[in-house]
Formats: C-alpha cells, sequence, structure tokens
C-alpha cells in the first residue's frame, strides 16, 4: 500500500445522518464483528462509488454498503452489485 493511500485510510470522514453506510470488517470477515463504520451518506449514488473505494482499498476484508439494516453490497461476493434503483 503507497504512503498516499495509507494516509488516506487514516483520514476521518465527517459522517453525515445519512441513510446508506459503509462497513469494515475485522479481518475474518462477517463472524468476526465490523471494525469500524466507515461513512454515512444520504445519497446513493454517493454512496455507491464510496463504497467501491473502500473495496478496492482492502481488498481481502469484507466491506459492506447497507441501506439502514438492508445489505445492498458485499466485497466478498461477485464484483457485481446487487443495488437497485432508488
Amino acid at each position: 500500500m503507497s504512503r498516499l493511500m495509507s494516509l488516506e485510510l487514516d483520514r476521518v470522514e465527517v459522517m453525515e445522518e445519512g441513510r446508506y453506510w459503509i462497513a469494515l470488517f475485522n479481518e475474518g470477515g462477517e463472524t468476526a464483528g465490523i471494525q469500524r463504520e466507515m461513512a454515512r451518506y444520504s445519497r446513493q449514488d454517493l454512496a455507491r462509488l464510496k463504497y467501491r473505494q473502500w473495496a478496492a482499498m482492502y481488498p481481502r476484508r469484507l466491506v459492506m454498503l447497507c441501506d439502514r439494516a438492508t445489505i445492498l453490497a458485499r466485497s466478498d461476493r461477485d464484483q457485481q452489485e446487487h443495488i437497485e434503483a432508488a
């Protein structure tokens, strides 16, 4: 991982009060638990974009995009997102 990417990952994003949220799981996947909530967004298109970025930054970790309690996409599944148009 490059130094620039490492610095970007350490940066804390300002959390919105949005319905879409992105979770980064501990090593070991879903059963290992959520390490941290990466971000929240009120816009689905922005949440989808950020989900793709986080999934690319953590290729060996589980990253999930959720709409409140509904899982919209998981990085451990096929690369095609299963997000329906809002």
